[in-house]
Parts: structure tokens; sequence; C-alpha cells
């Protein structure tokens, strides 16, 4: 099991004698440990963008920047009622993450 999650040894106790590695062996790990990390593509960010400007979103924070301008155009505005109700559905979230991990335990 270790040779397949760690094929060249990089994460054992032991310690290493870097006169064993060859820099040929060298640039071949890195160049290997390189592809595995997730590349920027194209396709990725086109999956990211249109996640991130789905429908729901721009309408929700359309939705912010209007009912903030609404509030100071007509003098109604108070920053902390309006940062209350900013951060609360975040907190929400966090909290009821916490109970259900505290669950799991």
């Amino acid at each position: 099991m270790d040779k397949i999650d760690d094929p060249f040894d990089l994460y054992s106790d032991d310690p290493i004698n870097y006169d064993e590695i060859s820099s040929e062996e060298a640039k071949t790990i890195v160049h290997e440990e390189k592809k595995r990390i997730k590349q920027h593509t194209v396709k990725n960010f086109f999956t990211s963008f249109t996640a991130a400007s789905s429908i729901y979103r721009l309408i929700g924070y359309a939705g912010l920047v209007i009912g903030f301008f609404y509030l100071v155009n007509h003098k109604l505005f108070d920053p902390y009622a309006y940062m209350f109700g900013l951060i609360i559905v975040p907190i929400g979230v966090l909290v009821v993450n916490f109970i259900l991990k505290s669950k799991e335990d």
C-alpha cells in the first residue's frame, strides 16, 4: 500500500541519503509530482466560471447592490443592521456544520 501512495518513498521517516539519488531520478520525481497537481486548463476555467456565474448567485449579488443603493438614497441605511443581515447566513452555516461534525464523532 505504501508503494502505491508513495512510490518514491518521499514521506518516510527514514533519513534520506541524497547521494543515492541522481539528478535524472530527481528530475523524474519532480516531473511526476507536478503531473499530479491539478493544472490550470481552459476546461477547468469554464467549469468554475459557469459555477461562479450561476443565475442565482448573480441575482443575489444584484439584490445586494440594489438594496444597498436604495437604502442609501432614502437615508434608511444602517450599516450595523446591513452587516448583520449579510453575516447571519455564513454564521448559521458554520454553526450547523459544527453541530453535524460533533454528532459524527
